[in-house]
């Protein structure tokens, strides 16, 4: 783009130029003029839920149904938006914390027998793990709970957090 961008303004100049000298040569005088251009370069850009951060309310947990792929399955609004890209494909990344007892989910700080399990069109995404969608599409990314088959679960509030990349062309 920047090429087509400085070759355009190279055919502008060498324009002006001839101009300017085919005046000057008739006219024959040593008048000046100055000219001002303004550009605007337009790149792709996306934008994720406008820019508010996805939150997912898990509510009351019964500790004992934590299975992993079914209950509480929660769905992510992604309201994905891109404008100017070359391409629709996107590639995707929730970067976070994995949890200790399996580096797929997302950890919970305040509960290490407790992850997050990530589900992309239901099939389970790893966390910091690149995935692609075509811009358009219909993908659901959803969350789950799922939980140490070793670890005792006690009562509680608890949070996780990540961070989701978009990377386009």
């Amino acid at each position: 783009m920047i090429t087509k961008l400085n070759a355009c303004v190279k055919i502008l100049l060498l324009v002006l130029t001839a101009v300017s000298t085919s005046c000057c040569y008739a006219a024959q005088s040593s008048d000046s003029f100055t000219f001002t251009m303004t550009a605007t370069i337009i790149g792709p850009q996306c934008m994720v839920n406008n820019n508010e951060n996805i939150v997912v309310q898990f509510g009351d947990v019964d500790i004992t149904k934590i299975d992993g792929s079914s209950y509480l399955r929660k769905q992510l609004d992604l309201h994905l938006t891109c404008e100017h890209l070359q391409n629709n494909q996107l590639t995707l990344q929730v970067y976070g914390a994995s949890a200790q007892f399996n580096t797929a989910l997302l950890a919970v700080p305040e509960k290490p027998g407790l992850g997050v399990r990530l589900l992309n069109n239901g099939t389970p995404q790893a966390i910091n793990e690149d995935f692609t969608l075509n811009y358009g599409d219909n993908t659901i990314l959803e969350a789950v709970l799922d939980k140490d088959v070793d670890a005792t679960l006690m009562g509680g509030e608890f949070t996780a957090s990540a961070t989701l990349r978009v990377t386009y062309q």
